[in-house]
């Protein structure tokens, strides 16, 4: 029962320190969008006063367990999944993974063109030490490109086995 009550407690602790944190970067940029608009004294004294309001919350926030930190920010992730339509978290997924298959085609595209460009650069057969450091380099990323390969492929087969779960859900 103690337990529960202070997992209770962080999450409140952790989910009122993000508020917070949220209101003073919210109420700071409305003073500094104020200050632009007409510079006054009492303007620059009040982003000077809700800068020192926004530290304050972000060292709260510092003081909080890393984990705690992460669970609050899972929590806040599910209940916004809780709000959308299953159209839109279809949506949200597609998008994910297909930032995913980006960055991994963009990875290894950039490893096998590493290797055409230190076969083109001509000035570097004067320097054997580095090219032949490169080329260590360039091998070392051909065997990672594999990996990379294999991970593609779990991305793209898990996005067409969850595409295909919320399809028929």
């Amino acid at each position: 029962m103690i337990k529960i009550l202070m997992s209770n407690f962080k999450k409140a602790k952790n989910t009122a320190a993000m508020n917070r944190n949220t209101e003073a970067a919210d109420d700071y940029t409305k003073a500094v969008e104020e200050y632009k608009a007409n510079p006054n004294d009492y303007n620059c004294n009040e982003v000077k006063r809700l800068n020192k309001k926004l530290d304050e919350s972000y060292e709260e926030i510092q003081k909080l367990d890393i984990g705690e930190l992460f669970f609050s920010l899972y929590n806040q992730y599910v209940e916004y999944l809780a709000s959308l339509t299953p159209d839109k978290i279809v949506c949200l997924f597609n998008l994910i993974l297909d930032e995913l298959i980006l960055s991994s085609f963009t990875s290894v595209l950039s490893i096998m063109l590493s290797e055409n460009i230190i076969n083109k650069i001509t000035f570097l057969e004067k320097y054997p030490r580095i090219l032949k450091l490169l080329k260590l380099r360039n091998n070392i990323n051909k065997k990672v490109s594999k990996i990379y390969l294999l991970i593609h492929l779990i991305i793209i087969i898990s996005a067409i086995l969850g595409n295909t779960y919320m399809f028929f859900i």
